[in-house]
């Protein structure tokens, strides 16, 4: 990921990333988009896992989006049978 950073980025927030802290200097979508340009992700798993970061930030900042327990599951369901279970 060091390797892709000032290439994925170029004017990197963080010179390389050493510990987990240092990933508190990018925004979630950035980790998501350095990983896959890194290769560590798929394009599909990318997919994925930026759907359901979309969906939660439009819930979680003041939108007046509302959540059911139906959308909840999907999401759920989703990440659970999309990353989790082929990562494992």
């Amino acid at each position: 990921m060091n390797a892709q950073l000032p290439i994925t980025y170029k004017k990197p927030k963080i010179a390389s990333l050493a510990t987990s802290e240092d990933f508190s200097h990018l925004k979630e979508d950035e980790v998501l988009t350095l990983a896959k340009s890194s290769g560590i992700i798929s394009v599909s798993l990318h997919k994925v896992l930026k759907r359901n970061l979309d969906r939660r930030n439009d819930v979680a900042h003041p939108s007046g989006n509302v959540v059911n327990q139906a959308n909840a599951e999907d999401s759920i369901s989703d990440l659970v049978q999309n990353v989790v279970l082929k990562l494992i």
